[in-house]
C-alpha cells in the first residue's frame, strides 16, 4: 500500500472540500426538478459560476471551529439558489396579459382566457409574497361555463415579480444542461509549483436551460 505524501495533500483537500459544496448544493432540491429533463455535456453555457480561493497551511491549521468547512458548505447553498433563480426567470420573461392583482374576480378571467382556447385551467403559479391568498382562493371549485374547475397552488419562492401570477393549462418543461455528469458543483486544484506555497483553488459549476414546452398561460403582473 503506497502511502500520503505531503505533496498529495492539495488533491485529497480537494476532493475533500468537493463533497462539503455538494453538502450545502444538494441541501436544497431544484424547483423544476419534476418538470426537467437533465443531460450534461456540450452545451453554451448560459450560467458559469466559479470562485476561485487561496489557503495557506497556517490558515488549516488554526481553522479549530470549522468557519473554512461552514463557508465552503455555503457556496454550494448559493449556487444551488442561482440556479433556481436563473430558471425562475424564464417565467419572469413571459408577457404580462393584464395587470390585476390575486383576487376571485381576477382569477376567474384567467381561467376563462385559459378555456377559450379550449384548454383546462389547472395551476396558479405564486410568488412567495402572494402564497396565502393562493391557498385560500384554491379552497373551492370554480364553476365556469358550467364546468367545475379545482385550481392547484404552487409556489415558487424564486419569482423575483412579487405581485405577478400565472395561470397554466399545463406547466411549462425545462431542458436543463450541465457541464458535469453529476449536475453538481466541483472543486478542483489548480496549479501549485510546490507544497509550501499557497493551496490554490477553482470552485465551479456550468448550466444551462431552456423551455421546450411551452404551454398556455395567462399572466398579470398584479396591480389595483
Amino acid at each position: 500500500m503506497e502511502l500520503a505524501t505531503r505533496e498529495d495533500f492539495p488533491a485529497a483537500l480537494g476532493n475533500a472540500m468537493t463533497k462539503n459544496i455538494i453538502r450545502g448544493y444538494d441541501a436544497q432540491s431544484f424547483w423544476f426538478e419534476h418538470l426537467a429533463t437533465f443531460t450534461h455535456g456540450t452545451s453554451d453555457y448560459s450560467l458559469e459560476l466559479e470562485r476561485y480561493f487561496s489557503l495557506s497551511w497556517d490558515d488549516l491549521l488554526n481553522d479549530d471551529l470549522g468557519a473554512f468547512t461552514r463557508q465552503v458548505k455555503s457556496w454550494g447553498v448559493n449556487m444551488k439558489r442561482e440556479v433556481n433563480a436563473f430558471v425562475a426567470k424564464m417565467l419572469n420573461g413571459y408577457p404580462c396579459v393584464e395587470k390585476n392583482k390575486l383576487s376571485v374576480e381576477n382569477l376567474c378571467s384567467g381561467l376563462v382566457a385559459i378555456m377559450n382556447d379550449n384548454n383546462k385551467p389547472e395551476f396558479l403559479v405564486v410568488p412567495p409574497q402572494l402564497w396565502l391568498e393562493a391557498v385560500e382562493l384554491t379552497r373551492a371549485f370554480y364553476l365556469i361555463n358550467d364546468k367545475e374547475f379545482l385550481i392547484i397552488p404552487i409556489r415558487n419562492d424564486f419569482l423575483t415579480e412579487p405581485q405577478a401570477w400565472y395561470v397554466f393549462a399545463k406547466l411549462p418543461a425545462f431542458e436543463v444542461f450541465f457541464d458535469s455528469a453529476t449536475y453538481q458543483p466541483t472543486i478542483e486544484t489548480m496549479d501549485c509549483a510546490d507544497a509550501t506555497e499557497l493551496l490554490k483553488y477553482r470552485a465551479w459549476i456550468k448550466f444551462n436551460c431552456r423551455i421546450k414546452d411551452k404551454p398556455l398561460f395567462y399572466k398579470s403582473n398584479g396591480g389595483s
